[in-house]
């Protein structure tokens, strides 16, 4: 039983020092009712927050001295100026040490809920780091076998099997225990997260019209197809393959709580087309919260005031909406 008043600790993570994610944090935290709904903890450098004075800034060792109405900051690095716009290594290196700061706080158990503000991945890896993207990282990070990417809005929520991967080896890769295994993860994450009994999950073709019968490609025939009828015998409603060029129009039309697809861009072409400045992506399969802006840095207009901060506000409220239905949520920070 919680303590009257508890308030769940949310993880939030600047990103790239040097890109939005500052000034999206600090949006998000004069939010008088988004802040009363948790204890965010932010992670990052102490000089970009410092440099836009907006809010004060607690700086915490001992997640007990956390502080109402300020920016209780976690700090990685210790730069000493960063300009809005301007990625450096340090930056790069800070948002990555974010990250693993973030992890190091998950699994001692100060948070089960983790938002993660947008990094610039090419800065990374010029840092010397094998770093692929948030999904495979964390992935690695939890020693997990398998987890799927997705992105959500209010109106369309969908995944993909193959994440960052070239075009010419997605067919290769769409394996029957992959699919299996990232099926089920999407039916256990609807079920546990969003309270749906049933969820109803359409699974897409990897071909157009769905390899029409093997008239196009055999994927659907050999691998897909057979899935889908092993988990509708299974007492599940999994619906598919489903050509994706007709998929969409029925899923805005709510016929489906969930749309599966077999690539990146086949699933993220046409949720970016209608959700870019809201939609927020979400790790399903990892043993805590994970939810992101669908978006990136945005060097261009960083320190301009300008970033819409409407996908970091739909990141945090999912997370929060989440962590009701967390069932090991026992922190009491």
């Amino acid at each position: 039983m919680l303590k009257k008043g508890y308030k769940p600790a949310v993880l939030i993570t600047t990103g790239d020092p040097a890109g939005v994610g500052p000034e999206l944090i600090i949006k998000i935290l004069k939010n008088e009712k988004i802040c009363k709904q948790a204890k965010f903890f932010v992670i990052g450098d102490e000089a970009i927050y410092r440099d836009f004075g907006l809010l004060k800034i607690n700086l915490i060792k001992d997640p007990d001295n956390y502080k109402e109405g300020q920016l209780n900051l976690i700090t990685v690095t210790s730069i000493k100026k960063i300009k809005p716009g301007i990625p450096t290594k340090e930056t790069a290196l800070s948002s990555y040490l974010s990250l693993r700061k973030a992890i190091f706080l998950i699994k001692q158990g100060i948070s089960n809920a983790l938002v993660t503000g947008p990094v610039y991945k090419h800065g990374i890896v010029s840092a010397g780091i094998n770093f692929t993207g948030h999904t495979e990282f964390f992935q690695e990070e939890f020693n997990i076998s398998d987890v799927l990417m997705s992105f959500y809005s209010k109106k369309l929520f969908v995944g993909t099997i193959t994440t960052h991967l070239p075009l010419h080896n997605v067919s290769k890769s769409i394996k029957r225990n992959s699919l299996r295994n990232k099926i089920s993860i999407a039916l256990t994450f609807l079920k546990k997260f969003f309270g749906l009994q049933k969820p109803k999950i359409a699974v897409l073709g990897l071909n157009p019209h769905a390899g029409e019968g093997g008239s196009f490609g055999d994927e659907e025939v050999n691998i897909i197809a057979p899935l889908c009828d092993e988990f509708r015998n299974n007492g599940e409603n999994i619906v598919g393959p489903i050509s994706a060029d007709v998929a969409f129009f029925y899923a805005l039309k709510r016929h489906y709580d969930f749309v599966l697809g077999m690539y990146h861009d086949q699933v993220l072409a046409p949720f970016k087309m209608l959700f870019f400045e809201s939609g927020v992506n979400v790790t399903m399969g990892l043993p805590f919260i994970r939810t992101s802006p669908d978006h990136g840095t945005a060097f261009d207009i960083a320190g301009t005031g300008k970033a819409n901060s409407k996908s970091m506000e739909e990141s945090i409220n999912l997370a929060l909406k989440m962590l009701k239905l967390f069932k090991g949520n026992k922190n009491e920070h």
